[in-house]
């Protein structure tokens, strides 16, 4: 049973026990084998934890899957705990930290006495993980353990067990000289959640990825809708651990999830929440109704079965996270080698100021993150970098049709196209000229070396002219031919060469854009109507297609325009 000191047994609602399943957890004979591996989710721990934990004992087996035996009597003591927090005056109602998230004190079925304890139990983490300032999870993540776990003290080392696990750093320490982990993680990871704002941000995005792999149409009509929040609708779901959005029954079916798979089973369980709600979501107009949808009256969530058949089907890899914090560390370290040799412009900021933006996200753009910007920003010629950007078009707002990118950004120059593809990946151009007049687009190449390509996502790589990485020589080769393709470039190259053979940058041809040119293909080609394009290999920037795969068609998700004021 439940905690029954710390609920109100009127308003708990259990998940439908099946029959014989407490009888099979407690006679398994393998159970104690499972119990004793260092990887409990690669045992068939996990099938059996899927299947759901009888709630009688959702306490005793939490417990032993955190492995709250291995932690010090220090860290799990609630009566010293609360002593060294609060000294010998302890208040009997506390104000508890959020940690950047929310308060759930009327929520879910806690009576008075359990949600003192979950405002004791916050206080002290607050005070043995000073580090901890955002992780918004943690609320959510304590009371909804309080519903289960037997006493005080099983309460708290549940939580400090959780924590430890995902700091972004093996092997931890509190500045209060906690033990170390049982569990450590990697370098850059977390078990269960991120305990840092950018590894926040991380998680978001790679739900988002994993959404967009498991079902496209879904994951494109949910970040079609209008929004004016800089985070995605999933995030409240997230870092809520579904509260407000499950019913209880799914809420305990997630939580013993959770507890051994960590946030994979976070994902998990929202990706199969919107597989199973899916024709619903995708009759809604606005993201308000997507929310009012996903709540705990909703039907869909009346037999669980659904939800965790489609919760089951959804690969939720680690790799996916793995793969985004190594995209942000190279992001990282793009900009801390940028190379700008001028002393007066060595203490210029990482990100630019977005001045009279149309976007209503921080960054100014409805495609770029902080850590794009970050990257981009540091490839910008270093006399731009004391000016701030302005959007001035986006297909967003302004349609798709050249014709407006033209008339908006008239004049203007240098400029920042961007495009995002409906495949995901982020790439663009910083554009040194303006755009030719009405009666000038005539087919011919124009601009200079500053112009450059770039790739963003999946990978941030710059594509400079091939004039300014190699080294150009006035005589000829002896075989009279030093590189005809971008795939195999040389080293040196002659004047001539690089003059009429790599120094396409611009072309306005037919409402057409062409960035970089020479060779057999187009660096950056958008068709009038800025819905498709393709990209290739050429001459001019020496590029590999900015798709960052072998896919050199594309179709434009969003196209936008900066310049510099």
């Amino acid at each position: 049973m439940p905690n029954s000191d710390w609920i109100i047994s009127s308003k708990y609602q259990a998940d439908p026990s099946v029959a014989g399943a407490e009888a099979q957890w407690r006679s398994s004979p393998k159970l104690e084998k499972y119990f004793m591996s260092d990887d409990l989710e690669k045992t068939k721990l996990r099938k059996m934890v899927r299947t759901g934990i009888p709630d009688s004992l959702r306490g005793e087996l939490y417990a032993r899957m955190l492995k709250l035996d291995k932690l010090n009597e220090y860290e799990k003591n609630y009566e010293i705990a609360l002593s060294r927090t609060h000294g010998t005056q302890i208040p009997a109602t506390p104000l508890p930290p959020t940690f950047g998230g929310r308060s759930y004190r009327h929520g879910i079925a806690l009576n008075a006495k359990g949600t003192a304890i979950v405002e004791h139990v916050l206080c002290i983490l607050a005070h043995d993980f000073p580090n901890l300032e955002y992780c918004p999870f943690v609320p959510a993540c304590v009371t909804l353990l309080a519903h289960h776990m037997r006493n005080e003290d099983e309460l708290l080392a549940a939580a400090v067990s959780i924590i430890k696990r995902s700091m972004a750093q093996s092997q931890v320490m509190s500045s209060s000289n906690l033990s170390k982990s049982s569990s450590s993680v990697a370098i850059g990871e977390w078990a269960f959640f991120p305990t840092y704002r950018k590894g926040v941000k991380f998680m978001f995005r790679a739900f988002g990825n994993l959404l967009h792999r498991t079902n496209r149409k879904l994951h494109y009509h949910i970040t079609e809708l209008h929004s004016s929040s800089p985070d995605p609708v999933w995030a409240s779901w997230l870092t809520s651990l579904f509260i407000d959005v499950f019913p209880q029954p799914a809420l305990w079916r997630m939580l013993d999830c959770f507890v051994l798979e960590g946030y994979k089973a976070l994902f998990r369980f929202g990706v199969g929440m919107l597989l199973a709600n899916r024709d619903g979501v995708m009759q809604q107009t606005d993201l308000a109704g997507v929310k009012a949808l996903l709540t705990p009256e909703n039907p869909v969530f009346k037999n669980l079965a659904p939800l965790c058949k489609a919760a089951d089907g959804v690969n939720a890899a680690r790799a996916e996270v793995r793969k985004l914090v190594e995209h942000h560390q190279t992001l990282a370290a793009i900009s801390r080698s940028d190379d700008i040799h001028e002393a007066q412009y060595r203490f210029q900021r990482g990100l630019p100021k977005i001045v009279g933006g149309l976007s209503d996200t921080g960054t100014g753009s409805s495609i770029l993150s902080d850590e794009h910007w970050i990257a981009l920003w540091s490839w910008i010629p270093p006399s731009k970098r004391v000016e701030g950007l302005e959007l001035l078009f986006t297909t967003k707002e302004h349609g798709t049709h050249v014709n407006n990118l033209f008339r908006r950004t008239d004049d203007r120059a240098p400029l920042i196209l961007l495009v995002e593809t409906t495949e995901g990946a982020v790439f663009g151009a910083f554009l040194s000229h303006a755009w030719p007049g009405e009666g000038e687009r005539t087919g011919e190449w124009y601009g200079n070396g500053e112009t450059f390509l770039f790739t963003l996502e999946p990978y941030a790589k710059l594509y400079p002219w091939v004039g300014r990485t190699h080294t150009i020589i006035e005589t000829e080769s002896p075989d009279g031919d030093l590189s005809e393709s971008a795939a195999s470039p040389s080293s040196i190259y002659t004047a001539d060469y690089v003059r009429d053979r790599a120094s396409m940058f611009i072309m306005i041809d037919k409402k057409q854009i062409y960035i970089g040119g020479g060779g057999s293909g187009t660096g950056l080609f958008l068709n009038e109507t800025l819905t498709a394009g393709d990209t290739g290999p050429c001459q001019t920037f020496e590029n590999a297609p900015l798709t960052g795969s072998k896919d050199k068609r594309f179709e434009c998700h969003v196209v936008e325009v900066f310049a510099f004021s």
